[in-house]
């Protein structure tokens, strides 16, 4: 049986696209491991994480949200 490679936090990061500090405060959504003391990662973590975190191209807008423009300018949705 081989150990898997594990990942640091900061290589973790860096697969995401994210810093460490954010992968760090999102651990409670972040598949993870203790080795030791030590805060791992394998290459399923990051697939778990990644198949989780996939938007889906069904998802619609609700009406309590909005795009860039609006929050920018203070106009409400739908509002002209």
């Amino acid at each position: 049986m081989t150990t898997p490679a594990y990942m640091t936090p900061a290589e973790f990061a860096e697969r995401i696209g994210m810093k460490e500090g954010w992968v760090r405060s999102h651990l409670d959504t972040i598949p993870h491991r203790r080795v030791g003391r030590f805060l791992r990662f394998t290459e399923d973590d990051l697939a778990a994480f990644v198949a989780k975190t996939a938007e889906s191209p069904e998802i619609e807008r609700t009406s309590r949200s909005r795009t860039a423009v609006e929050r920018r300018t203070g106009a409400k949705a739908g509002v002209r």
